[in-house]
């Protein structure tokens, strides 16, 4: 039996419960699907919002309890398995210094753990060489990393539940469709300038941020402003969209647009390292520019065409209905490769050959 330990700073809390909901999946699949050959544990810090001195020692508590939880415990961890590298990854040089040294630290990628520490500090360096194997969510992220290295590009999975019947385009009742936390880096003042661009066009937008309140305050007439849904309810948003739109400044790898894929949704999406792997423009979704100046300029006009083109063609079986239930296919087939299981059965590989 190998014991594994699943390393997180990105939990679920009452408020956040979709945070590092990816990590939690891959956590139940190991566990449900493997517990013959692996006793998996998860060990994570919620993101539960927090205030004065509850926010100030929010990670000095996470490694105490950490501490107190593994290093002092009887149990010996064979395989410890990090999500979100800095500063998680602390704890696991710490068990590996104090606890076991034979320990094996594999460490996953996502993005904000490379794209927030450029350049990288004498500490973010140094930790790495604790590091057995490193694990990339997508190729271009890897090459963003401080130094060349050799390591797997391997994303976080999508959950099966996504993977169902494709629903025709003439019973979708959403325009556009947005997931994702509204801050700066999602594209938040792009999408609000874009509904206020288009007061026709129907959005749904899924998620939580700073830019939440001022897109409520607005109080659009075209706009359906959720702040949480569980995976059975986003399978449901997904079906009722004919695109999502993805606006990042910085993406490592879009779930949301795999999660949309797998529904038969193309998306429309900024240029980023994420999106460039996920989309091949025309193929199965459409790829854009990520410059202001042209986003500005551009981006609702491009929209706007290809709705109308969509919208006016539904009954006719127009050229571009045509085209659009072929970047449906596309895009269905294209997230394949991405489910939960298969990326899990990598892990398992991985994991068995570092043992």
């Amino acid at each position: 039996m190998i014991n594994l330990l699943i390393l997180s700073n990105m939990g679920p809390s009452t408020n956040k419960p979709q945070s590092g909901l990816f990590v939690h999946n891959q956590f139940k699949e190991l566990r449900d699907s493997h517990h013959e050959a692996f006793a998996t544990e998860y060990f994570y810090l919620d993101q539960e919002e927090k205030a004065g001195l509850a926010k100030l020692f929010r990670y000095p508590l996470f490694f105490v309890r950490f501490l107190w939880r593994y290093i002092f415990a009887i149990k010996t961890q064979n395989i410890i398995h990090v999500h979100f590298y800095f500063p998680t990854i602390i704890l696991a040089a710490a068990y590996k210094w104090f606890r076991n040294p034979k320990v094996k630290i594999l460490v996953t990628y996502h993005g904000s753990d490379i794209y927030k520490y450029m350049p990288p500090n004498a500490i973010y360096r140094l930790l790495s060489k604790c590091v057995d194997e490193h694990i990339f969510v997508s190729e271009n992220l890897k090459q963003q990393f401080f130094t060349p290295i050799e390591g797997y590009v391997l994303s976080a999975g999508v959950s099966s539940c996504y993977y169902e019947q494709q629903t025709d385009v003439k019973h979708k009742s959403v325009d556009i469709m947005f997931v994702g936390r509204l801050d700066e880096n999602k594209g938040s003042e792009r999408l609000i300038s874009l509904i206020k661009s288009t007061p026709k066009l129907r959005f749904l937008v899924v998620g939580q941020g700073e830019y939440f309140d001022e897109l409520a305050g607005h109080q659009f007439n075209n706009v359906t402003l959720i702040a949480n849904a569980s995976p059975e309810q986003l399978k449901h948003y997904y079906h009722q969209s004919k695109f999502l739109l993805n606006l990042s400044m910085n993406e490592s790898f879009g779930l949301v647009i795999t999660e949309a894929m797998a529904c038969g949704v193309p998306t429309i999406a900024t240029e980023t390292d994420g999106g460039k792997l996920q989309i091949k423009s025309g193929v199965n979704g459409f790829l854009l520019p990520n410059n202001e100046q042209w986003l500005a300029t551009n981006l609702a006009n491009f929209i706007e065409e290809k709705l109308t083109l969509l919208n006016d063609g539904i009954d006719d079986k127009t050229d571009f209905y045509i085209d659009y239930q072929t970047l449906s296919s596309n895009a269905r087939a294209s997230a394949e490769p991405y489910k939960l299981a298969n990326v899990v059965e990598e892990l398992v590989r991985l994991y068995r050959s570092i043992i």
